[in-house]
This record gives C-alpha cells, sequence and structure tokens, in this order.
C-alpha cells in the first residue's frame, strides 16, 4: 500500500485536476495553483464555442463601425460649428476623442484575436493592449466627472445663471482627467498589479482572479480611486444640479405674484438654469449608460479578488467585458436623440451637403420657440395668480 502510495504521488496526476493523493482538496497552495490560476499568454488556443465566436465577431464589427462612425461625427461636428465651441464642449469632445480611441484601439485586436482562435499580440502586446483599455476607460469616467463638476459650478455658483464656463477650468479640468487616468493605468507595468489574459484568452485586462496581497490592494485601490470616487463626485454635482434648479423655480413661483424688475430678472435667471440644466441631463444620460455598460464588469472584478475566484467562469468574464467596450458607442446615440443644438447643426449639414437647395431649420425659429416654453410658463403663472385673487 505504501509502495502504490509512492508511485501515484511521484505521477502527482500530470493528466487531471485531481489532487495527489493524500493532498487534500482544499489547499490553498494546491487550489490557487490549479483551480485559479490565471491563464498566461503561452497559453495560444481559446476554448470559446465556434458558435459563440460568430455571434461575437458579428457584433464587434457592427460595434466597431458605430463606434468610429458615431464618434468622429461628435468630434465634426462640435469642432466645425462656432456656436458649439463652448468650453463645456471642449470635454465633450475629449470624451468622443477617448471613445474613439478605445474603439480604434481594442476592437480590431479582439476582433481577428476571435478570427484566429488565439491571442495574436503576444506578452507585450497583451501589456499594451490591457494600458490601452484601462487608460481610456478611466479617461471616459474622468471626463464625465469633470463634465458634472462643471455643469454644477456653471448652474451652482453663477449669479446670473449664464452657466458660462472658462477654458481655463476646462483645461485644468482635461489635464487632471487624462493624468489621474494613465497613473492607474501605468501601475500593473511597474510591479503594481498585472495584466494577464482573462476569459477564454482573447482579451487582456487587469489581473483580478490571483489571491495576492498585492493584486488585492491594487484591486481595492482601483475600485475606490478609479471608480468610487468620480461616481461620488457624479452624483454629488448632479443632485446639486437638481436642487439648485428646483429651488430657483420655486422662487419664481413665490415672486410671481408681483410683477416688478426683480420678478422679470429671476425669470431670466431661471429660465438660463433651466436650459443649462438641459445639457446637465444629457450628462445624467451619459453616465447612466457608463455605469450600465461597466457596472457588470466591476462586479465581476470585484467577485473573482474579493469573494471567490472560482466563481468566475470564461462566459462570465466575457459578457460584461463586451458591455464594457461598448459603452464607447453610446455617447454619440445620446447626443443625437437628446441634444437640440448637436441634432440642428447635424440636420443642417446634411441636408447642406446631401440636399441642397432644401431649407434648412431656422436657428432663430427654434431657439424662439424653445424660449417660449418658459415665457408660456412665466405667463401660465400669472395667470394662475390672477385666478386666485379673482376667487378671493
Amino acid at each position: 500500500m505504501s509502495a502504490l502510495r509512492a508511485i501515484m504521488d511521484k505521477m502527482q496526476y500530470k493528466n487531471t485536476t485531481h489532487p495527489p493523493l493524500g493532498q487534500n482538496i482544499f489547499h490553498d497552495e494546491f487550489v490557487t495553483s490549479v483551480y485559479i490560476t490565471p491563464p498566461t499568454t503561452d497559453e495560444k488556443v481559446s476554448t470559446m464555442p465556434d458558435g459563440l465566436r460568430m455571434v461575437l465577431g458579428i457584433f464587434l464589427f457592427v460595434v466597431f463601425a458605430v463606434g468610429i462612425a458615431g464618434n468622429l461625427t461628435v468630434i465634426w461636428v462640435f469642432s466645425r460649428t462656432r456656436s458649439l465651441r463652448t468650453p463645456h464642449n471642449v470635454l465633450i469632445i475629449n470624451l468622443a476623442c477617448s471613445d474613439l480611441l478605445m474603439v480604434f484601439s481594442m476592437f480590431p485586436v479582439m476582433f481577428i484575436s476571435i478570427a484566429k482562435n488565439k491571442w495574436i499580440m503576444g506578452e507585450i502586446g497583451c501589456d499594451v493592449y490591457a494600458f490601452l483599455g484601462s487608460l481610456f476607460g478611466i479617461a471616459s469616467l474622468c471626463i464625465l466627472t469633470a463634465i458634472a463638476y462643471d455643469r454644477r459650478c456653471a448652474i451652482c455658483t453663477t449669479t446670473d445663471g449664464s452657466g458660462t464656463g472658462s477654458y481655463r477650468r476646462v483645461f485644468f479640468l482635461t489635464v487632471v482627467a487624462w493624468v489621474y487616468s494613465f497613473l492607474w493605468s501605468v501601475l500593473p507595468l511597474s510591479g503594481k498589479g498585472a495584466f494577464v489574459l482573462e476569459g477564454y484568452k482573447l482579451n487582456c485586462s487587469f489581473d483580478y482572479v490571483t489571491q495576492t496581497l498585492e493584486n488585492k490592494l491594487y484591486v481595492g485601490f482601483l475600485f475606490a480611486g478609479a471608480f468610487f470616487i468620480p461616481m461620488t463626485i457624479i452624483m454629488y454635482s448632479y443632485t446639486r444640479v437638481v436642487l439648485a434648479v428646483k429651488q430657483s423655480r420655486q422662487s419664481l413661483l413665490d415672486m410671481s405674484k408681483v410683477k416688478t424688475t426683480l420678478v422679470v430678472r429671476t425669470f431670466k435667471i431661471h429660465k438660463r438654469q433651466v436650459k443649462n440644466f438641459e445639457t446637465a441631463k444629457i450628462g445624467m444620460k451619459l453616465i447612466t449608460m457608463f455605469v450600465l455598460s461597466w457596472g457588470p464588469y466591476a462586479c465581476v472584478a470585484f467577485i473573482g479578488q474579493f469573494v471567490s475566484p472560482t466563481l468566475v467562469f470564461p462566459i462570465i468574464q466575457l459578457i460584461p467585458v463586451v458591455m464594457a467596450k461598448s459603452a464607447s458607442v453610446w455617447n454619440p446615440i445620446v447626443y443625437a436623440i437628446s441634444h437640440r443644438r448637436f441634432k440642428r447643426e447635424l440636420r443642417g449639414i446634411f441636408l447642406e451637403k446631401c440636399c441642397q437647395g432644401m431649407p434648412t431649420v431656422d436657428e432663430t425659429s427654434a431657439t424662439g420657440s424653445y424660449t417660449g416654453e418658459f415665457f408660456n410658463d412665466f405667463n401660465d403663472l400669472n395667470c394662475n395668480d390672477s385666478k386666485a385673487s379673482t376667487a378671493v
């Protein structure tokens, strides 16, 4: 019996995932080395099913085409239109540039890897790929944070409600966002954490599976510094914006009984605040789509590092990764649906290039109809006040 045990221990069950005879299956060292060791770039062939590869390849191609076209359109329209070249929209252009670089650097490599059923970039390529994905992903969230902070400053701190920002403030916020993102992304290249292949070994990201103190510290600080702190700033900023606009409207309602110069001035301030609030609502939609896209990936990484890495299967890793990378295409769609001036300018450019001779939307009339809604609200307040006085 002892001879059999010695032979079995010597063989070490090299072709199976069971522990050697007599070794506890729950031994930490064995579980770490066999069950939850992250894949390395030496493992060439992917185990992704063919059907899933085909579906994912088609999806990536569509998202790549939409992301390139959409973000280029945003950059082009905001850059060529003088009325849209405002300090606030500089942040919008930066966000579009970050999304464009994310799509351009991530999707072709992953698409080709899926087509060849193996990672094509090697170990150094894995580091570069993961670094760029981390840089542009964190940069997008930081720029969204800068947009929220800029809207709060514009609406809550200006005394006249004009909401005009300054290029100096926007330039400062932009530099801080990119430098902050670079610092978090470069840490794994300097030995604090690591970049590895994940899931079906067709995509590289930071290592959230290996159970080491260094990895836990990096992932924990990454969650706090690159996700929770920006989200807290965003929630606080937009909460202040909503409360400021609500308070302004309440002040207008209280003062509507007296027709004085102060009432007219208060109404103008409120009108400007509401106009800027429309811009802030676009930022709220952008951050909502960002959280919906990146939230599942953040949850998977948290589970893999702090709950149980054995719960993180390849398919569970794959779906959140694809959702996170597709966040780059939502911003142009939100602008096309919600941004009035962007839609008006894009329609005008399209009619000018493709349908010459056809009438375009008159910007003056559009602005007049937009502001007319607020004057109607002001008149309604006065009418209601008159009816109440008559009733008394």
